[in-house]
């Protein structure tokens, strides 16, 4: 049986993030206007970075979460992995202004 992106992608590990990052790289490939895709796609690429699993994978973070947002200027997801892009580059100021576009878009988001 054939777990899903996020389900691989809760896994953790290195491996785990690959799978999940795979799953997502296809659905981009099938919808390229598909904006959750994207995001998560773009999560995978951070916590590659993060974890310096994957080196100068940021750079198709940034890629792939400013996507999300230009297809959908109201994606919750796409606004705070945008953020956390931009504070794993250091650009606070960026990393706030996309945060807080998160928030008020769903101020009960998690």
């Amino acid at each position: 049986m054939r777990c899903s992106g996020l389900g691989r992608f809760w896994g953790y590990t290195r491996e785990a993030c690959a799978e999940a990052q795979h799953s997502f790289d296809e659905a981009v490939e099938i919808d390229p206007h598909y904006a959750p895709a994207h995001a998560w796609l773009a999560r995978t690429y951070v916590w590659q970075s993060c974890m310096n699993w994957v080196p100068f994978a940021i750079e198709p973070a940034l890629k792939h979460a400013r996507r999300a947002v230009e297809i959908d200027t109201r994606s919750v997801l796409g606004h705070s992995i945008l953020g956390k892009v931009w504070l794993y580059l250091k650009d606070g100021e960026s990393a706030i202004a996309e945060a807080a576009r998160a928030c008020a878009l769903d101020p009960n988001s998690a």
